[in-house]
């Protein structure tokens, strides 16, 4: 049997307080898990639980066994993840949400030049003009143009975006040019 298994289930043991919790989170049967526990005490010729009907608990060698091996698996997850995060291609759903007016002008040439390089993605975007709630409308990510507000997501500044006030020459023949800004209520305004 694998040893580092067998130290999974001890250890999911220890942390449920009985065979069947640990049996139920790792998704073993309870006999199964009894079994590794009984054999790994075998291997090592101790015991590590004492055990009721209702309750185990580990034992004092036990509890020093669960805590060297706690660590021990705690060490071989990070390794586990620091190898793979190098060799880990991005794959999954994506799913994002845009201003329309910058996703029909931008996004197009962005998104085909994203995808052919992580071509395991698939981008779900929505181009909606409203703020939406990116946590409770489960959206990975948001392109917004604008002031964020006090937030607790995190954002990145990717461009600055420059805004100007224009008029048609045949509007400013018709209808003058206003004076003040508050002028610009009497005025036809695409804003």
């Amino acid at each position: 049997m694998n040893r580092l298994e067998d130290m999974q289930i001890y250890v999911e043991t220890v942390r449920c307080g009985t065979f069947s919790a640990a049996a139920r989170k790792l998704g073993l049967s309870k006999q199964y898990v009894s079994q590794r526990v009984a054999a790994l005490e075998a291997r090592l010729g101790v015991r590590l639980l004492n055990r009721t009907t209702r309750r185990i608990d580990p034992t004092h060698l036990g509890q020093e066994y669960y805590t060297r091996t706690l660590r021990l698996l705690q060490d071989a997850d990070e390794a586990d993840l620091a190898v793979s995060a190098h060799s880990q291609v991005p794959r999954g759903r994506l799913r994002m949400t845009a201003p329309m007016s910058y996703g029909l002008q931008h996004l197009p040439a962005l998104v085909s030049g994203f995808l052919a390089g992580c071509p395991e993605v698939e981008i779900d975007i929505d181009l909606n003009d409203r703020i939406v709630d990116l946590i409770s409308e489960g959206y990975d990510m948001a392109l917004r143009i604008g002031v964020l507000p006090d937030s607790t997501l995190i954002a990145r500044r990717l461009a600055p975006v420059r805004q100007f006030t224009v008029v048609s020459p045949a509007y400013v023949a018709a209808h003058g040019i206003p004076q003040h800004p508050d002028q610009l209520k009497q005025h036809a305004c695409l804003l």
